[in-house]
């Protein structure tokens, strides 16, 4: 049988073919094109030493989506960006004293243009990151936190060839007490998707407290000796527990929560403020304040389910196994509350307390200041004021400073610089052991232990009182 082609319809269709093949490549390559120009593009990177943290800075073309964690074995920080490129050359990276602990960038670029850069680190830091507006666009800006950040640092090569980051041990003989810096801890109430009590005039509590809490971290950050963190620094939701092990892991010397109250009798006023009740709440009031403040953990929104509020008072109900801390945690209170009145009526002229779960800290001194009612309609009003939240934060920002004078040492140590007269002579001792606190262990039960007098351990440490927290490294006098 024999088979005839038409020549021509065979050209014809393999033009067709063809053509349409070649449509579809075009289609394709200009898709591409308008993905990568709608793209957001990373121009600089920026890393600085700064109040004892190293910031990251990406400088963004525009707004973009992006996505912050830290990551362990091996000790690394991972940033994700949705939908954005990398100008040529801007990961290059030289380890410097200036930018330890990082030891490395690297990054891979997504099927989808996403963007992932890893920051290799020598050690584990604390992660911050927070998305902030710049002449030429949008910064990304990642806040890492680590003891080793501004020192001295030395780089030793192990027989890997890896590089590993070690402190350089001062010479000096200054106290370590004198370096450290009081860390407060502020706590930005709700955020995210529990939005708080919601104003007659349609204010957010979240917000509200979100713009106090920053006004109050910024003058905490100005003060010498003094640093804050923030649980959040944007409208996102923490949940209750992960906001005081936040502070527990920047080892955080005060805990301050940020609120305003609400009530369904809009004439009700005044600002408060709150520690945690060892027994009960101080009044009905305080107990229903506390419930509504512990809503977002009862509603599956955190880590805890509670099937009932009695069941979740009970929960929250802890026994300070350390009365100082619950002692300080009432003088910081006390501060803060005086120094409220005198911008604002106070709802009850006490320091109240209440079972809120983010002051259980055994730790670190808490408290919870209800700044004023936004179910009112004028304090709401006030509360949406710049002038009024900067009064707020003043407020507080006294309080704290006047538990800071109190409390941290620095006075006895500047008269004893001042001071002519010889000291009588002391028995030094010949060295010094190390201790490491351990959960249940007491001043006393530390001097039973390893013999010596309480005034030889608080004079070996610097220690005022006889506070003391778990995993705190001791001196142990050996005379």
């Amino acid at each position: 049988m024999t088979m005839f082609i038409d020549k021509k319809k065979l050209s014809d269709y393999t033009s067709s073919l063809l053509m349409q093949t070649m449509t579809i490549l075009a289609l394709l390559l200009l898709s591409g094109q308008l993905s990568a120009a709608d793209s957001a593009r990373i121009e600089s990177l920026q890393i600085k030493q700064s109040s004892g943290k190293l910031r990251v800075s990406f400088n963004v073309s525009k707004q973009v989506k992006y996505k912050a964690f830290a990551l362990k074995k091996p000790h690394r920080v991972v940033i994700d960006f949705k939908n954005t490129l990398a100008a040529k050359r801007v990961f290059k990276f030289t380890s410097t004293e200036g930018n330890a602990p990082i030891q490395g960038i690297r990054y891979s670029i997504g099927d989808d243009h996403s963007l992932r850069v890893v920051l290799d680190m020598h050690t584990t830091v604390g992660l911050l990151s927070r998305l902030k507006k710049s002449k030429k666009g949008t910064q990304v800006e990642l806040i890492l936190s680590h003891t080793s950040i501004g020192k001295k640092l030395k780089y030793a090569k192990k027989k890997t060839g890896k590089k590993v980051v070690k402190p350089n041990r001062a010479k000096s003989k200054s106290k370590p007490s004198n370096k450290k810096i009081f860390t407060v801890a502020i706590d930005p109430g709700h955020g995210g998707k529990d939005p708080g009590a919601i104003g007659l005039y349609g204010n957010n509590e979240k917000d509200v407290v979100l713009q106090i809490a920053k006004r109050l971290r910024d003058k905490i950050n100005k003060h010498k000796g003094m640093r804050a963190i923030m649980t959040r620094s944007s409208d996102t939701f923490i949940p209750l527990q992960e906001r005081v092990r936040i502070a527990s892991r920047h080892r955080a010397d005060l805990f301050i929560s940020v609120h305003a109250n609400a009530n369904v009798r809009r004439s009700m006023s005044g600002s408060s403020v709150y520690v945690l009740s060892r027994r009960g709440a101080s009044s009905q009031a305080a107990r229903f304040i506390a419930a509504r403040e512990n809503a977002a953990q009862a509603k599956k929104l955190g880590d805890i389910n509670f099937s009932g509020r009695n069941r979740m008072l009970k929960t929250v109900l802890l026994d300070l196994t350390r009365s100082s801390t619950l002692n300080r945690s009432l003088s910081l209170a006390k501060n803060v509350l005086k120094e409220l009145s005198t911008i604002n009526n106070l709802h009850r002229g006490r320091v109240e307390s209440a079972a809120f779960v983010v002051l259980k800290s055994l730790e670190i001194p808490s408290m919870l200041v209800e700044t004023a009612y936004i179910s009112n309609p004028k304090e709401e009003m006030q509360l949406s004021q710049t002038a009024y939240q900067a009064k707020l934060a003043s407020a507080i920002f006294k309080g704290v400073n006047s538990y800071y004078k109190r409390y941290i040492p620095k006075a006895r140590y500047q008269v004893k610089s001042k001071s002519k007269t010889k000291p009588k002579s002391k028995v030094s001792p010949k060295s010094y052991q190390r201790y490491t606190v351990r959960k249940g262990d007491t001043l006393m039960s530390i001097v039973r232990k390893h013999k010596v007098t309480l005034s030889q351990l608080k004079n070996a440490n610097d220690l005022q009182d006889t506070t003391i927290r778990s995993g705190q490294r001791l001196k142990i006098p050996n005379f």
